[in-house]
């Protein structure tokens, strides 16, 4: 199972079926409940931090991975 990271996001608000993201570009996205993967650190309203996403949806969306020149090994 592929996944899309996007760092920068905060939580703004979530329904019981999705989580509004305003991502590190701005952009503000519903995003389903069902696509974001558990090792995401954006679940609930409120958190920050990289939302991780199942990547059938971020293509979806039309998202692409981010460079992870910055990641530590």
């Amino acid at each position: 199972m592929s996944i899309v990271r996007r760092g920068g996001a905060i939580a703004i608000r979530n329904t019981s079926d999705s989580l509004l993201v305003r991502l590190g570009d701005g952009e503000e996205v519903w995003v389903p409940n069902s696509v974001i993967h558990e090792d995401s650190m954006v679940c609930y309203q409120g958190d920050e931090g990289t939302l991780i996403v199942l990547g059938w949806w971020a293509e979806k969306q039309e998202w692409e991975e981010e460079d992870d020149d910055d990641d530590e090994y």
